[in-house]
């Protein structure tokens, strides 16, 4: 089934580089592991409503991408930005179009890691020519280059279901891995 697995690490593909290019406008490194999607404690040095990064070119070009927020809250010292609501549009170098659209999100601004996640509706990664992929939280981890989360997934096509849980995802091989209790079933629709 070599034609749904190059789909399945195209919708991925997509899926990294829309985390990975959300970040590359945070500039500044500095280690850190987590980044919690949790209230900071004070008041952020920064708020804006209605935040919106228009359409931007990635750093190796070809990637398009535009980031909208209801909110953002910018924590200076904590490295971070917590965006609520937001809705990430990706153009790919080929023209192809997907869209990220999370409830919640932080940008560790030292790492350019990024976390989105589910408060009451589960992050979404919609491509247009249909695939979906549905889960609670996304990580990008810049210093490994890779997209992961731990909790169920699940891929949905005109032609395919794909489900389990955990993902872990390499950009630089391209590997990709439902991690357990993988499910597929195939539609001859």
């Amino acid at each position: 089934m070599p034609g749904i697995e190059n789909v399945i690490k195209k919708i991925l593909i997509g899926i990294i580089l829309l985390l990975l290019t959300a970040g590359v406008f945070f500039l500044s490194r500095k280690k850190e592991t987590t980044i919690p999607v949790i209230p900071s404690k004070g008041e952020a040095d920064i708020v804006m409503e209605d935040f919106s990064i228009p359409e931007t070119e990635s750093k190796g070009g070809g990637l398009k991408w535009e980031l909208k927020a209801k909110k953002a809250e910018v924590y200076k010292p904590e490295n971070k930005t917590i965006l609520y609501d937001l809705e990430a549009r990706f153009t790919m170098e080929d023209g192809k179009k997907m869209t990220l659209i999370a409830d919640a999100g932080v940008f560790n601004t030292a790492t350019k890691d990024m976390i989105v996640q589910k408060k009451e509706k589960d992050v979404k990664v919609i491509s247009e020519n249909g695939y979906v992929l549905t889960t609670t939280t996304l990580r990008w981890v810049e210093a490994e280059r890779r997209i992961m989360t731990d909790e169920p997934v699940l891929l949905t096509g005109s032609k395919l279901r794909v489900e389990g849980k955990g993902l872990l995802f390499n950009v630089d091989n391209q590997i990709a891995e439902v991690l357990r209790d993988v499910k597929t079933t195939l539609y001859s629709r």
